[in-house]
């Protein structure tokens, strides 16, 4: 005797409601980008929700296409697991192997994901930020509306109405508004090697 296809209620959900699909893309492009800026920008002491609105986070998490890569590698791998699952509980197994085939089982998988996708961020983030502190990273000469002199900084990020730089020789951080900014010329990377 075999179990009845019973779908996933979620899965039920967007095949029902399709267009709803476009707005949890757009609400987890959203979150993705609040959780990462937030995770990166406090690798340098600061709280980018002070200095950033709700468009700024869903450009940022499609500033960094690994950001997308590590959403949807997980993703992927979450998604490859419930179709084993319930393949495995399909099948007649051993008690104590059951459990990996029953809807608790991928259920449970909803906030594994979102853990295992939060984690993988957050170990982005410090990465990203330890480039940055060893002298790496988007390296600008930086002029002020005010002035004519120009200063050598790294590029931590932007929102709309601010910019956030990183003084390797201090190790200061430093937030302008985007007005106050009168030129900024990216400065090529250093090379490795002679060719």
């Amino acid at each position: 005797m075999t179990e009845p296809n019973i779908e996933d209620p979620i899965v039920s959900l967007f095949r029902e409601h399709p267009a709803l699909l476009f707005s949890a893309l757009y609400l987890a492009a959203s979150i993705i980008g609040m959780f990462f800026s937030w995770s990166y920008m406090q690798q340098f002491g600061v709280n980018v929700f002070l200095y950033a609105e709700i468009s700024d986070f869903l450009l940022a998490s499609l500033k960094d296409p690994i950001i997308w890569l590590i959403v949807l590698g997980t993703v992927v791998f979450w998604y490859a697991d419930w179709r084993n699952s319930r393949n495995w509980g399909a099948k007649r197994r051993p008690r104590w192997l059951r459990w990996y085939g029953s809807p608790g089982y991928r259920r449970l998988g909803y906030p594994m994901t979102i853990i295992v996708v939060l984690l993988l961020l957050q170990f982005f983030a410090e990465s990203k930020a330890t480039t940055i502190y060893d002298g790496e990273g988007d390296r600008v000469e930086l002029r002020l509306a005010d002035s004519d002199r120009r200063r050598s900084v790294t590029l931590l990020g932007t929102t709309s109405k601010f910019i956030f730089l990183f003084d390797a020789n201090t190790e200061r951080v430093f937030i302008h508004p985007n007005e106050s900014i009168a030129e900024i010329r990216f400065l090529a990377p250093a090379r490795s090697g002679s060719g």
